[in-house]
């Protein structure tokens, strides 16, 4: 969350990409079928029209070819979708762009020739690309900007006797020509691979942000090195990074970082979509999640032609009083695969729910049950595996349908079973709320080759075993312990939570086999169901939903007390 930051703190907004490797379309993903430049470019506008400050970089690796880049196909088509994407790039007014190993994929001249032509920089500090730059300097109302690029050594062999010196010696003489400038903040777009850039980092000061390239070391977005912030872009473009920046007195006091999806939300901008061919290969060709057929590729006349919609029924057994169901959204998403889907809402219980629960042997809903048309659609192969056929229809197999009650167990009216996580970040409310109802907790722990398996570890699992320890041993006492110790469970201090009870038997037994064969008896519910979230509730022994946030008590009520 962003503080709330004085009024005279300038904001600069930092939109990055990098590892692009001239993606321009969509990915051919299976979910999530995500980026290409002409959503890029739709985003880009958006945001400039409510941020002002705004700088847009790439840390490398835009170029196509390569043995990074999946969607490679000759050298006369690769340097084609590279000239498109610089062409995007130069319509979005990227302000630099980092020279990478793969700029060098068609030659010195290519790279050469692109850096002289295109009206944003290529920067890199520590070579001597003839018509690249060492940094550009910005400056935005309130603020200037540094920045500055770094290419890796890996380049020598392809770089055609460019010479690229050792990065550390040449980004600290950037820095000070930079500061020298003006600069107020200063942003390194580097392809050197994470770990290069960690050693730079503690050899050099003054670097405010990194925009990794050429290799990351983790999965998150983000992540801070002393006063440094790292940014690591979205591979092919998928995501936009963007980075809010607050800077005061030469200094970034504070910041945000999110990653926003290129999905099919965002519209193509039009101008982008006519720079280039419409596809060069067939996966290039996606609606919602089909493929087509890319029809004279890689040419003006370039075209993607879709298999004709094939109808499918689709009948969705729904369960009343369903806590969890989006069929709405579940509908489609499916329609997105298929496009001829005409879908019916039964509910459950009814007449004819009811029969083809017993038809089809339904032992869960909500259930999507499709006629035999769907064998026809193209777009089945893909999926087939998530369903089953029964009786000449296709059902969706329950751990891809999502379940909301399981219809072969037995009913237990007010029977109230919750699954949670010690470490649940809402797991003082969710008990504040809960504890009237006097519910089962289930504590969110498994077995795997007889050991127990703890999200967090000794310190959970050991405190799990005290639970249930003096649940047995003291009762009445349970839910007090319980709500002391999530106040503070990281505190080693568990006997201040039984007050004037002995802690000796707890320990005992918690240390025992009994406190073993106590922890076994609590998760076996959630191993037989294969629950792995916090918090899970199953209701009269047969519902079961999620939240993300506790329900109030009103709202637990409503749903307990249903029929």
């Amino acid at each position: 969350m962003l503080l709330a930051m004085p009024a005279y703190a300038a904001e600069v907004t930092l939109l990055y990409t990098g590892e692009t490797h001239a993606m321009l379309y969509p990915c051919s993903c299976p979910l999530e079928v995500d980026g290409g430049v002409a959503r890029r470019a739709t985003l880009v506008k958006d945001i400039r029209k409510s941020s002002p400050n705004v700088v847009l970089v790439d840390s490398g690796a835009f170029f196509a070819g390569g043995l990074m880049d999946e969607y490679t196909q000759s050298t006369e088509l690769d340097m084609l979708r590279t000239k498109t994407v610089l062409e995007a790039m130069e319509y979005m007014k990227y302000d630099a762009a980092a020279v990478g190993d793969e700029e060098f994929n068609f030659g010195r001249q290519f790279l050469e020739d692109a850096a002289r032509k295109h009206r944003f920089a290529f920067v890199s500090a520590n070579s001597s690309i003839p018509g690249a730059v060492p940094f550009v300097v910005k400056t935005l109302p309130g603020v200037t900007v540094g920045i500055i690029g770094a290419t890796p050594r890996a380049a020598l062999p392809k770089a055609g006797g460019i010479e690229i010196s050792d990065p550390k010696a040449a980004v600290a003489a950037a820095i000070t020509r930079v500061k020298a400038a003006g600069a107020d903040c200063i942003i390194l777009v580097s392809h050197l691979g994470e770990s290069d850039d960690l050693e730079l980092i503690k050899a050099i000061e003054g670097i405010d942000v990194v925009v990794v390239g050429g290799g990351r070391l983790k999965q998150e977005p983000f992540s801070k090195v002393g006063a440094t912030l790292i940014v690591r872009p979205s591979w092919q473009g998928r995501r936009m990074g963007k980075a809010v920046l607050h800077i005061k007195d030469r200094s970034v006091v504070d910041f945000k970082v999110e990653e926003i999806r290129l999905s099919d939300a965002v519209a193509e901008d039009p101008q982008v979509l006519a720079l280039g061919p419409r596809c060069f290969m067939d996966s290039n060709c996606k609606k919602g999640g089909r493929t087509g057929s890319c029809l004279e590729p890689a040419t003006r006349n370039a075209r993607c032609v879709f298999p004709q919609e094939v109808k499918v029924p689709l009948t969705v057994v729904v369960p009343r009083n369903c806590y969890s169901c989006q069929i709405d959204e579940a509908v489609s998403a499916f329609k997105k695969q298929f496009p001829g889907i005409a879908a019916t809402r039964i509910d459950y219980p009814g007449a004819g729910a009811e029969k083809m629960v017993k038809d089809l042997g339904l032992t869960t809903l909500p259930a999507y049950v499709f006629g035999r048309e769907l064998a026809r659609d193209p777009a089945y192969g893909d999926v087939k595996d998530r369903f089953e056929e029964k009786n000449g229809l296709f059902v969706l197999k329950p751990q891809f349908s999502g379940i909301a009650v399981f219809l072969n167990r037995p009913a237990v009216p007010r029977k109230i079973d919750v699954f949670l996580s010690l470490y649940d970040p809402n797991i003082t409310t969710l008990l504040y709320h809960l504890e009237e109802f006097d519910p089962h907790i289930h504590f969110l722990a498994g077995l795997k080759d007889g050991q127990f398996v703890t999200a967090k570890g000794t310190a959970e699992l050991e405190e799990m075993k005290r639970c249930v320890c003096v649940k047995k041993l003291y009762p009445a006492y349970f839910w007090n312990y319980l709500n002391c110790r999530v106040r503070n469970i990281e505190s080693s201090w568990w006997q201040d939570c039984l007050g004037d009870l002995d802690p000796a038997p707890v320990k005992a037994c918690a240390q025992g086999s009994q406190g073993t064969a106590l922890l076994q008896e609590n998760i076996a519910l959630n191993e037989e169901l294969q629950i792995v979230s916090s918090p899970t509730y199953l209701v009269n022994n047969q519902n079961i939903f999620s939240s993300n946030k506790p329900p109030s008590k009103e709202e637990f009520r409503k749903i307990f007390t249903s029929k």
